[in-house]
C-alpha cells in the first residue's frame, strides 16, 4: 500500500520544509557576515568609544524627521552620531557642530556594523529590530523608535516595533494600539512618550 498524504497535510509539510530551508540559509548568511566583519581589520575593536546618542536611518528622506531632533540636541550641546545608508543624505552636510554624520553602507554592510555597535541610546525610524538582519547589539543600552508618519501603529508589519524599548508617539491613539499588541504577544511594556510629529512642526513654521 502506497503512503498517502492528503493535500492539506502535504501543503503544511511543504511550508515547514521551505521555512526550515529559509531559516538555515539566513543563519548561514549571518554567520558568514559575522566572520567577514571580524576578519575585516578589527572594526569591532575600533568601536571602543561609546557615544551617548546614535541615530540610524535607512534612507535620506528621513532627514526631515531627524533634523529638528538633531538641531535641538546640538543646541543642548549633546554629541550625536548620525548613521545613514544614503551616500547623498543631506545629513552628511549638516551645519550642526555636535552632529557627526557618516555613511555606513547599505543593507547587510550597515546591519553588520549596527549589530556590533556601542551606544547608550539608538533612535531610528526603521522597523524590524531583532527580527531580520538588524539585531540588538549587546553594546547598546536602549533602542527608541520614532514613527515617520501620522498613521496607525498597526500598519507596521508583524513584529516591526516589538523589540524596541521605547516609542515616540504622535498621539494617544498609537499608545492604545501598542498596549494591545503587547498584551496579545506577552511583551514587556515599552516606554511611550507623546512628542507629536517634528516634521509637521517644521512645515507649520515654514507656512
Amino acid at each position: 500500500m502506497l503512503l498517502y498524504i492528503d493535500p492539506g497535510t502535504g501543503s503544511m509539510l511543504f511550508t515547514i520544509l521551505i521555512g526550515v530551508i529559509g531559516a538555515s540559509i539566513y543563519s548561514l548568511r549571518m554567520l558568514w557576515i559575522k566572520i567577514r566583519f571580524k576578519l575585516s581589520g578589527g572594526k569591532v575593536q575600533a568601536n571602543t568609544r561609546k557615544p551617548a546618542f546614535v541615530i540610524f536611518t535607512d534612507d535620506k528622506r528621513y532627514w526631515k524627521i531627524f533634523e529638528p531632533v538633531c538641531r535641538e540636541m546640538d543646541k543642548r550641546g549633546k554629541d550625536v552620531v548620525y548613521m545613514t545608508c544614503s551616500e547623498d543624505d543631506p545629513a552628511l552636510q549638516n551645519p550642526y557642530p555636535h552632529i557627526k554624520a557618516e555613511y555606513v553602507g547599505n543593507e547587510n554592510k550597515a546591519f553588520a556594523r549596527l549589530n556590533f555597535m556601542n551606544a547608550t541610546m539608538v533612535l531610528s525610524t526603521t522597523p524590524g529590530l531583532d527580527v531580520y538582519q538588524w539585531k540588538r547589539s549587546k553594546g547598546v543600552k536602549y533602542y527608541v523608535h520614532i514613527p515617520h508618519a501620522a498613521s496607525e501603529i498597526t500598519l507596521y508589519r508583524m513584529f516591526g516595533i516589538d523589540y524596541y524599548d521605547a516609542i515616540l508617539l504622535s498621539g494617544e491613539y498609537q499608545a492604545q494600539d501598542i498596549r494591545n499588541l503587547e498584551k496579545l504577544r506577552g511583551l514587556p511594556a515599552k516606554e511611550l512618550v507623546k512628542i507629536g510629529i517634528p516634521y509637521m512642526d517644521e512645515m507649520a513654521a515654514r507656512l
